[in-house]
């Protein structure tokens, strides 16, 4: 998947799944109806997204 070159770990829920990637950064994609993926949306993302700090 773009964007995970430098992931350090993943974790899989049943509806999205996150990275945590070097720098100490992480990103989240997947079913965001409740804002899972804590980016400030509830949009779905297919492709990785920045979490918010």
């Amino acid at each position: 998947m773009s964007g995970l070159t430098t992931a350090l770990d993943l974790d899989a829920g049943r509806y999205h799944s996150c990275a945590r990637l070097s720098g100490n950064t992480a990103v989240c994609w997947g079913y965001n109806v409740y804002g899972s993926l804590g980016d400030g949306t509830k949009a779905n993302k297919s492709t990785p997204s920045p979490v918010a700090p």
